[in-house]
């Protein structure tokens, strides 16, 4: 295999392949989802379905935040992570509230 072609392991600019992205990614999405069950403990016990919903909620979430990252840079995906918290805690909070 010729040194200059591009694989899933990477690419010539040293930034990791398509196949590695997203596999890390998905890693990263399930264990930002199992970290805010600490979260959920203070609202609901931890069954199964809480577990679920947790990993798959918070991962998609991540899944974004990750895919911003890639493609737009940091200061994009924290963006989107300070403003989902906006939404969800304090406009999410004061709807529950009335």
């Amino acid at each position: 295999m010729p040194v200059d072609t591009c694989d899933s392991r990477g690419t010539r600019d040293g930034l990791p392949g398509t196949k590695t992205f997203w596999l890390a990614n998905v890693i990263i999405a399930v264990i930002f989802g199992l970290g805010h069950l600490g979260s959920a403990s203070f609202m609901l016990p931890i069954t199964p379905l809480v577990v679920l919903a947790a990993v798959l909620l918070n991962g998609i979430a991540s899944l974004t935040f990750g895919y911003l990252y890639w493609t737009r840079g940091l200061e994009a995906a924290m963006l989107a992570y300070f403003s989902a918290d906006i939404v969800f805690h304090v406009i999410g909070s004061a709807l529950l509230r009335a």
